[in-house]
C-alpha cells in the first residue's frame, strides 16, 4: 500500500522513476524473493525427514507441510503475474501519461517486496512449529523419566 501512494507521488515530483528503465529494474526484485522461496521449500523438504521426531510428531508436521508449501507456490504464481504486468506495463509507454501508471506500478511493485518480506515469517512460523513439538516430545520424556523415578523410589520403600 505504501508503495503505491509513493509510486503515485513519484509520477508527480519525480517521473523518472518511472520510465520503463527505471520499472525493468525493478523486475530484479522478484529475483531475490524467488530464490529465498527455493531455499525455503528445501528446507521444508529437510523437515519433512526429520529422523529426532517421533510418529505422531512427524504425522502433524506432514499435516501442515503440504500448506505451507501450497503458499510458496502461491507466492510464486502471484509474483510471476505481477513481474509479468510490470513487466506489459513497462514496455507498453501507453499510459505514461496518467497518474494510474504510478499508482499501477506501484500496486506492483509492492506486492513484489511484500512477498521478499513475509517469507522470512513463513519461515519463523515453521521453526515455531518444529520447536513446539521438539518441547512436547522433551515434557513427555522428562515426565515419563520422573514417573518411573517416582514410582521406582516408592515402590522401594
Amino acid at each position: 500500500m505504501l508503495s503505491t501512494f509513493a509510486f503515485w507521488g513519484a509520477w508527480y515530483v519525480m517521473p523518472s522513476l518511472l520510465t520503463p528503465k527505471a520499472l525493468y529494474s525493478f523486475l530484479g526484485i522478484w529475483v531475490p524473493t524467488w530464490g529465498f522461496a527455493m531455499f525455503f521449500l528445501r528446507k521444508l523438504s529437510e523437515l519433512s525427514t526429520l529422523k529426532e521426531l517421533k510418529v505422531r510428531p512427524n504425522y502433524r508436521l506432514n499435516l501442515v507441510l503440504p500448506e505451507i508449501r501450497g503458499r510458496v507456490w502461491w507466492l510464486g504464481f502471484v509474483g510471476f503475474l505481477s513481474s509479468l504486468a510490470l513487466w506489459f506495463l513497462a514496455s507498453t509507454n501507453v499510459i505514461s501519461q496518467s497518474p494510474m501508471y504510478g499508482l499501477a506500478a506501484g500496486f506492483l511493485v509492492g506486492i513484489e517486496l511484500s512477498y521478499l518480506i513475509i517469507l522470512p515469517f513463513w519461515f519463523g512460523e515453521v521453526h515455531r512449529f518444529i520447536e513446539r513439538i521438539k518441547l512436547g516430545e522433551n515434557v513427555a520424556l522428562r515426565t515419563e523419566s520422573f514417573l518411573k523415578e517416582f514410582s521406582a523410589s516408592n515402590t522401594k520403600k
